[in-house]
Formats: C-alpha cells, structure tokens, sequence
C-alpha cells in the first residue's frame, strides 16, 4: 500500500515504506507482529530448554572447573535462549529506568519518576547462592571454594526470570513503546529475536522424555531418551540421568547411542524382566 501524501511512515524496518499507524511511529503490520512474537517468545524459550543436554552423571552438588566429555552442549539453542532473555529483560529496563530522582526541601518526601511511569513487572528477588568450585591449584589435592553468586533483579543472565510475565508485561504497554523514540529498534529487536529462535527451533527437531528405570544393575537412575532429526550433527541417544563415569575417561557409563546401542539396551531391559 502505497502511503498517502503528508502521511507519517512507519519507522521499522521495510522493503517498501509504508504508513505508520495512527499515534504510532510504526504500522499497523509491525504493531501486530510485535504482539505475536512476544506472545510466543516465552514459550520458544521454554521449548529450547528440551534440546539441552540432560543432566549427566550423578549430582555431588558441586560444580568442577573442568569440561564433562560426555556432556554435549546445543550452542544454538543455549543462545537463542539467551538472546530471547536478553532482548525481553533489557526493553523492561529501559522503560522503567529511573529519569527523575528528587526530594522535597521542605517535607523530605522523594518522588521517583520512571521513564514509563507503571508499575514495573514481577521480578525474582536478588538472591545470594554459594556455590563451590575446585581449585586447580593442586590437582592432586584439589581445594574447596566457596564462592557466592548474586542474582540481580532483570539480569538478563539470569534463567529464572519469569519471561512469561516479562513478555505480557511488554505486551500491555506496547503502544507506549511502539510511540517512543526507540520503536523501531523495538519493533526490530522483538520480531528479529523470534525469527532466530524459530529457525534454531525448526532446525533442531530435537525431544526430550523419560523412558523407563535405568536396567543396569544396583542402579536407581531414569532411562532420558533424546530423540534428534536425521540430519543432526548430534545423535539420538538414550542417558541415564545417574549414570556413572569412567574413572580413567570420564564418559557415560550408562548411555546407549541410536543403532546397536539401542538394540543392546533392548536386550538388557528384555533380561532384567525375565530375571
């Protein structure tokens, strides 16, 4: 649609311009994708996390400062969720920033004035969590440290943030943001972090579930089973998610890779259920 003469135009990203809509800096087009892509950014996010690892070896509560060999980690999806986390907790920053900090001379009282002035949306609590490291000063006689971790309040980094409540946040003041003087870089950010999370989510074709109890003997674990596309340069395979370590090699002890592996596993189900 070509835009009228003396019309404003939409200031997103377009092959061909068009005709921003009515006390808006975008068009009606950006104005509803936007709402979409934030309606689905939160589930993407929480469906990425089913194309992460699972959980190796069993849990000693502790965390090394040397690489599992056995875990695989999905770059793409850690990243598309990462950027997903970024580009919502980020626009809540901006928008309740503080621009205005003042106190009344003759009464004390302080008056706080956000860029836009609402109620900001629920966010975790900062929180103080200690978690321990090995150092590798002697790696024979490794050390305990104890080192404390603090969780701000929209730290992007953070995966706990309710992304559901941040994108519905984002959603309710749409408007107002699609007006400001970023609503381009708005509109672009929300439909350009969605269109890479969707191709990192069509590409991956990746499930995650739980199976059955581990059949290795003296052993509680669960069977995870991560079933990938054919054409994944990562193979399906089924986990224990207490499996033990190669002491000398560090690699999965209770972990059967697609093909004979399953068909061993098979085997050693079929001969624990007869036993």
């Amino acid at each position: 649609m070509t835009p009228r003469p003396g019309k404003a135009l939409c200031q997103a990203h377009h092959d061909q311009p068009r005709e921003a809509a009515p006390g808006l800096a975008v068009c009606t087009w950006h104005r509803g994708k936007a709402l979409e892509c934030l309606s689905q950014l939160p589930v993407i996010h929480d469906v990425l996390e089913g194309y992460m690892p699972v959980s190796t070896g069993p849990s000693s509560g502790m965390v090394t400062t040397s690489r599992d060999p056995g875990l695989r980690t999905n770059t793409a999806a850690a990243n598309a969720r990462r950027d997903i986390r970024n580009c919502l907790a980020s626009w809540v920053s901006w928008a309740t920033q503080i621009v205005a900090d003042t106190t009344d001379p003759r009464t004390g009282a302080r008056s706080i004035t956000r860029r836009l002035d609402v109620t900001p949306p629920p966010t975790p609590r900062t929180t103080t969590v200690t978690a321990t490291f090995l150092s590798k000063r002697t790696p024979s006689h490794p050390q305990e440290q104890q080192v404390k971790v603090t969780r701000t309040d929209l730290n992007p980094a953070v995966p706990g943030l309710d992304l559901h409540a941040l994108a519905g946040w984002l959603a309710r003041y749409v408007d107002w943001f699609l007006a400001s003087e970023r609503a381009a870089g708005f509109a672009d950010d929300v439909l350009d972090t969605a269109r890479r999370a969707r191709s990192v989510r069509q590409c991956n074709h990746v499930s995650t579930f739980e199976i059955r109890p581990c059949p290795e003997p003296d052993c509680d674990g669960t069977l995870i089973a991560t079933v990938r596309s054919a054409d994944d340069r990562l193979p399906s395979v089924i986990l224990c998610d207490k499996s033990p370590l190669d002491p000398d090699t560090g690699a999965q002890l209770h972990i059967w890779p697609a093909g004979e592996g399953w068909h061993n596993l098979g085997r050693k189900i079929h001969k624990r259920q007869i036993q």
